[in-house]
């Protein structure tokens, strides 16, 4: 019987928190839980990814060097996740380093007409792709705060757009999650 987990992703080392909840089926892989991440954190999926849990790596065995590698494409969510409060490591971009915290909330049975997976909480817009890592990110807010920054204009034209720290639109990203398995498949081309 297929069940919901509900996780908190944690963006570590930034405050105040950047954070996603998402409810999410057990029968998921890693890989497809990666890409649900990227779109719940709003992250783009330029970059390579690991899930750390005790001594084992998930992820991709041809991209990452690492002790055990486990492939991302074949174990599932209920495969390593049997109880709730258990806790994994998620790191995304090698060169910034976001590591973020993953931990099971809740084991939920499904509910008839609700589609997943679903981000039902958050806090905080994610930070821009290669902004630099943390330190990175803190510099950009600081610079974007101040129009009369000497690296604002510069900074601005980098970004492309307005830059909100505090915005966060779940319509906007439960809309992408519905469309996940084409989300998927696409990247799967790309790998």
């Amino acid at each position: 019987m297929k069940r919901i987990f509900q996780f908190k992703i944690t963006l570590k080392g930034i405050s105040p928190a950047i954070y996603r909840t998402l409810q999410v089926e057990d029968s998921r892989t890693f890989y497809e839980f990666h890409h649900i991440i990227q779109i719940g954190m709003g992250w783009f999926n330029y970059h390579l990814f690991q899930f750390k849990a005790g001594d084992y790596c998930i992820s991709d065995p041809s991209m990452i060097d690492y002790k055990e590698v486990l492939n991302s494409k074949e174990v599932k969510l209920s495969d390593l996740f049997t109880g709730e409060g258990e806790k994994i490591d998620y790191e995304y971009d090698f060169g910034d380093g976001w590591m973020h915290s993953i931990r099971l909330e809740k084991i939920l049975p499904i509910k008839l007409n609700t589609t997943y997976p679903v981000c039902i909480r958050g806090k905080r817009s994610c930070p821009p792709e290669d902004c630099g890592g943390i330190w990175g990110y803190q510099h950009l807010v600081e610079v974007m705060a101040n129009k009369k920054h000497k690296e604002y204009k510069s900074m601005k034209a980098w970004l492309g757009t307005d830059f909100d720290p505090e915005e966060i639109d779940l319509g906007i990203i439960n809309e992408e999650l519905v469309d996940i398995e084409n989300y998927i498949n696409e990247s799967m081309f790309e790998d």
